[in-house]
């Protein structure tokens, strides 16, 4: 999880890391073309180059999250992530939790849906 800035959306939140599409397609010649597995693979080195983390992303099977704000409408496509080896987190921004680690949070509407998608059941 990582925390929210103190401005802006979502301000002082704790959250799942949050990739907009829009930046991973930024500088691509034609961005419209590219597709869902070459957005995941995208997405692998983005993690790569920001956190320092070697992944194996998958889309997690069911509908997207999605969320309305009063100015903006979110579709969130929730990854499962592999990786072999030790991972390192030193570059990681954020928090490494357990789901009992949960409980102690104030999560914002948006990141609840998500986390009861993928929370231990």
């Amino acid at each position: 999880m990582e925390k929210r800035p103190s401005t802006g959306l979502l301000a002082n939140f704790w959250t799942f890391p949050l990739v907009k599409r829009e930046t991973l397609l930024t500088g691509l010649e034609h961005p419209e073309t590219v597709t869902d597995e070459e957005l995941v693979t995208l997405l692998e080195h983005e993690v790569a180059e920001t956190d320092g983390l070697k992944l194996h992303l998958t889309p997690r099977s069911g509908k997207q999250v999605t969320h309305t704000f009063t100015h903006q409408k979110w579709l969130i496509t929730l990854m499962d992530a592999e990786w072999s080896g030790d991972l390192d987190l030193s570059y990681f921004p954020g928090e490494w939790l357990t789901a009992s680690d949960f409980e102690r949070l104030a999560l914002p509407k948006v990141q609840d849906k998500m986390w009861q998608r993928v929370r231990p059941k």
